[in-house]
């Protein structure tokens, strides 16, 4: 339309404004209040304003406007600059002081009482200004939710609709896609909204200001009693609303607030610290004005107050109200909860009980206006709701290396009792409890078994919080597991403990004392070697037979098949305390290192020949704590026998390949049912790495030959004036034949392990005497007899005892009886054939050397 009312600049009254400056919210920072644009109310204006939570009504079934252009007075156009007749309101309003129970619509963002003054929309600038700007004479008794020059054509549509039921009636007016005169492509979406109560509220929704002008929100009463809103453009202003209400009477508040009762007077946030289930606390709600810059001091009327589970922001944040979509209710708090003026904003809810662990909670104020929506403010602080405690932890087996409930893992005892398998696997179990102690089925933290020190020893000798761990799983409020695993010997204290359960109040000064579940202490064990592990210490090594002693040669060294053998240096080994990871038990000594002689078996093998078993006797073992914690010495001693059995028939020669095997079974807990045998993993074989327990001398040089020998004394005969060599042999079985044994250099057998039998001729007993025997070189010794006494002509048989002692023999002229020479692995068939089981002899002859008939015989 063609504007005819000439430029007017806007000037607006100043007395000072009721509105106050504020940082909105973000839904309502795009209202610039009192930002620098001059728009102040009368000295005493009627109404002041506040910013409102934006909530649209559905204007698609309420009546669309009809003109009442004949009406108009100060000018104006149909449809363009034009009003509707007296609408009731539905109910009486009072404006000001005046009661109405009707008012018009103007096209022009303007609802009047008993005022039809119309006018001129548009004054022609660019960008556009509007005439009859705040104060005017003609407009008094208007409301002007944007006071440009609309028109209703095209997709436009203005409507009203009175809803609700008293008192609580509203009268709506809507426009809807209204366009602006002459503007193309322009659109504005406003709603005004008068409530029975006797405030009103202007809503803006969505916006296109193709012309560029800016138009003003507002009310007047009089000239001298109006009021605008400043604000930046018209466009920002989409989705907000402003609430009109009168001074003395208290405006709605802009939203809530809830923190700790002990938060200081006069504060509109503070933190909520964590609570703990099953005990009471109380929460101070707080009112907040408009812009929720401080506290609604004079606000009364009765909210509820509801407690949400707030771990789901997965829905957008309300700038207004602090809330999500998705944050769901877990319990609303019984009980009346009301402000009144007294209270100066802020009321204080004793008593509130939440029965079960919740990780993130917010407390969400509403409070339900006798017109228009909710006002709902939820806590600016989350806090957790935390079990009480924890339930003292409860370890139990099955039996020492398994899992399970039959047996309470509680013995603080050095011996006896239930003991379990260091590394291997036990169960663990404990409640989340509310303050009453039930158990609180919906908990489900992260708890942590936490490893406090030992009771066995004491202080630790080793273990520490590395040799615990408990992964725990929770169901239905208990943690548990059935793959806890201690790696020490003893028992330990350790206790149950969350500390990120509440998290969500890490940052809000809540102390970590207050924020952490935590149980009494337990004590756990005993806990005893899952293994014991042997090794050499110092490898063993045999003296052969015939050895380097004599022979001074290692090349000679070897032993006759029969023969003893003993220790040239005996084993000494290390046994090692084991859990089942295979770590050392720093802490199996003193009074928990229990191994004994008793547990070791010795078993040993060789690759003797049929009818050489290999034996060992006399063996003795000592064990006692080794040097490094953990660990034992098991010594063996040097006076056991050893050998290779002597068949009756000669075998083959062959090297010596003995092993000795360890095992350890440590019975020492094993009284207790369940509790086991505590074995060596693997069994130690100490063989030489497979050659076999060294001989000295080395067995790549033979050291560890077995021969099969006897000795073989040979008849002599000689002048009964003089001594007589009787020579004798130590020989070998080659496997084929005898031969004498040039190895051997050791053998030299006693003068009186020569029997002497069989006296004749002219020797009486005695007569002859054996004066030594020699020493073998390479396999052969001399025997040497005396002359016969008065050089008598006789003979005697010779009989070496090399087993058991008989008969007699004579020394230096005297008769004893003969010994034995201990040599019975020399025996030979002599009188036992086929059996090499008697001892060799021989017979000795003196005579005279026919000399005289010689020196005759030369003569002839």
């Amino acid at each position: 339309m063609n504007n005819e009312m000439p430029g007017v600049e806007c000037v607006r009254h100043r007395g000072p404004s009721r509105f106050r400056r504020s940082s909105l919210f973000a839904l309502f920072a795009l209202f610039a209040f009192l930002s620098g644009l001059p728009g102040s109310g009368a000295i005493a204006a009627t109404y002041l304003q506040q910013p409102e939570p934006y909530a649209w009504i559905d204007a698609s079934a309420h009546t669309r406007v009809t003109w009442a252009f004949s009406q108009c007075t100060g000018g104006g156009a149909a449809a363009d600059d034009d009003i509707t007749a007296e609408i009731p309101l539905g109910f009486t309003f009072m404006f000001g002081t005046v009661n109405y129970t009707t008012a018009r619509i103007m096209t022009n963002g303007r609802v009047q009482f008993g005022n039809n003054f119309c006018g001129y929309g548009t004054q022609v600038q660019s960008p556009r200004t509007y005439p009859y700007p705040y104060p005017h004479a003609s407009l008094s008794r208007t409301m002007r939710v944007y006071g440009a020059d609309l028109i209703d054509n095209g997709p436009s549509r203005i409507s009203y609709a009175s809803t609700g039921a008293a008192p609580n009636r509203r009268f709506v007016v809507t426009w809807d896609r209204t366009p602006e005169w002459g503007a193309n492509g322009s659109r504005f979406d406003l709603q005004l909204v008068i409530e029975e109560a006797g405030n009103f509220v202007y809503q803006f929704g969505a916006s296109n200001n193709t012309s560029g002008g800016k138009a003003q929100i507002g009310w007047q009463l009089t000239t001298a009693d109006w009021e605008l809103v400043s604000f930046a453009n018209i466009g920002a202003l989409a989705g907000t609303a402003v609430r009109f209400y009168k001074p003395g009477t208290a405006p709605n508040p802009g939203g809530f607030n809830a923190f700790d009762s002990t938060t200081g007077v006069g504060a509109i946030s503070g933190s909520i610290q964590t609570r703990v289930a099953g005990l009471p606390f109380s929460l101070d709600l707080v009112a907040l004005n408009a812009t929720r810059t401080g506290l609604l001091t004079n606000f009364a009327g009765s909210v509820t107050l509801e407690l949400v589970d707030s771990s789901n922001d997965s829905g957008a944040l309300d700038p207004m109200t602090g809330c999500r979509s998705s944050w769901t209710l877990l319990q609303a708090v019984p009980g009346t909860l009301s402000f009144t003026p007294a209270n100066l904003g802020r009321i204080t809810v004793p008593a509130i009980t939440v029965a079960s662990a919740r990780r993130n909670l917010r407390a969400r104020v509403q409070w339900v206006p006798p017109s228009g929506p909710a006002v709902v403010g939820c806590s600016s602080d989350n806090f957790s709701v935390r079990p009480a405690s924890f339930s003292v932890p409860v370890a139990s087996d099955a039996d020492w290396q398994s899992a399970g409930t039959t047996r309470v893992l509680d013995n603080t005892a050095a011996s006896g009792g239930v003991v379990h398998a260091a590394g291997r696997p036990f169960s663990l179990s404990f409640s989340a409890r509310d303050a009453g102690g039930a158990t609180l089925s919906g908990y489900d933290g992260t708890p942590v078994l936490s490893f406090t020190g030992c009771a066995l020893p004491s202080p630790c000798a080793g273990a520490s919080a590395l040799s615990l761990s408990a992964p725990l799983t929770v169901s239905g409020g208990i943690a548990s597991t059935a793959t806890a695993t201690y790696a020490e010997a003893g028992a330990f204290t350790a206790f149950a403990q969350d500390t990120t359960f509440t998290a969500v109040d890490a940052g809000d000064g809540t102390p970590l004392a207050q924020r952490t579940i935590q149980s009494a202490a337990a004590t756990i064990g005993r806990f005893v070697p899952e293994r014991w592990v042997l090794a050499v210490a110092t490898a063993p090594e045999f003296a052969p037979g015939q050895g380097t002693a004599c022979t001074g040669a290692a090349s000679s060294n070897f032993t006759w098949l029969g023969q003893p053998l003993q220790w040239r240096t005996a084993p000494v080994l290390t046994a090692t305390a084991q859990g089942a990871a295979g770590n050392t038990m720093q802490q199996a000594s003193g009074a928990l290192f229990k191994l004994a002689p008793a547990a070791l078996a010795l078993s040993w093998n060789s690759n003797a020949p049929a009818g050489a078993a290999f034996s060992a006797t006399g063996q003795t073992v000592t064990v006692s704590a080794g040097a490094a914690p953990g660990t034992g010495t098991i010594a063996f001693g040097a006076g056991a026998v050893f050998g290779f059995a002597r068949p009756l028939a000669p075998v083959a020669p062959f090297n010596a390949v003995v092993a000795l095997t360890v095992q350890v079974a440590d019975a020492s807990e094993a009284a207790v049912a369940g509790n086991g045998t505590i074995a060596s993993v693997p069994n130690l074989v100490v063989d030489g790495g497979g050659a076999g327990i060294a001989f000295e001398g080395g067995n790549a040089a033979g050291a560890n030959l077995q021969t099969y020998g006897r000795l073989q004394l040979s008849s002599a005969h000689g002048d009964s004036r003089r001594e007589l060599i009787v020579p004798y042999e130590t020989q070998a079985w080659s496997g084929t034949a005898w031969y004498r044994n040039q190895r051997d250099s050791c053998l030299q057998p006693p003068p009186n392990v020569l029997a002497m039998s069989n006296w004749g001729g002219g020797l009486a007993a005695c007569n002859v005497s054996v004066t030594s025997i020699g020493r073998v070189t390479r396999g052969q010794g001399l025997i040497r007899l005396s002359a016969p006494v008065a050089a008598a002509i006789g003979g005697l048989d010779l009989t070496m005892r090399l087993a058991a002692p008989a008969g007699q023999t004579c020394i230096a002229g005297a008769t004893q009886a003969a010994a034995s020479a201990g040599l019975a692995w020399l025996l030979g068939p002599w009188t036992s054939a086929p059996d090499y089981s008697s001892d060799p002899g021989a017979r000795a002859t003196f005579g005279r050397h026919r000399v005289s008939n010689l020196i005759r015989r030369e003569l002839f």
